[in-house]
Formats: C-alpha cells, sequence, structure tokens
C-alpha cells in the first residue's frame, strides 16, 4: 500500500464526531455540493471567524425574513 505525503506546510487533523454532526456535515455538504468533507469545514471556519472578529469589535448581525422581519443574531463567544 502507498502512503500519501502531507506536504510540510499542511497538518492533518482527525476527530471523533457523533451520529448527529456526522449528518450535519454530510447535509452541508450535499447542500454546498462541496467535493469534500474537508471543503465544508474549512467554508464554516472562515465564516465562524468572519463572525467572531466582527461580534468581537461589537458589530451586530442581522437576518431578514421573507415578510420582511429583521432578527438579530446573537452569538455567544
Amino acid at each position: 500500500m502507498k502512503t500519501r505525503r502531507i506536504p510540510e506546510d499542511l497538518h492533518r487533523v482527525q476527530f471523533e464526531a457523533p451520529p448527529s454532526t456526522m449528518t450535519t456535515l454530510l447535509g452541508l455538504k450535499t447542500k454546498m455540493s462541496a467535493p469534500s468533507y474537508t471543503e465544508v469545514l474549512r467554508t464554516a471556519l472562515r465564516v465562524l471567524n468572519e463572525i467572531h472578529e466582527r461580534v468581537s469589535r461589537g458589530d451586530k448581525l442581522y437576518v431578514k425574513s421573507p415578510d420582511g422581519e429583521i432578527i438579530e443574531i446573537k452569538f455567544i463567544f
């Protein structure tokens, strides 16, 4: 069996996930048409990082429902 080499500037990460997390991950992979779980996680990390930075400096995040209701999304970091 051939061993796959990981470039020195990359890190392999493994984690254990309960069935509910895997269901969510698979669902997001499908909805996003992502080629891999890794791509879903990379995207999620970029989004979470952006939200964290904005919330940390006092910004607020809102969503607007189809009927026009504006709702603040609150994050606790």
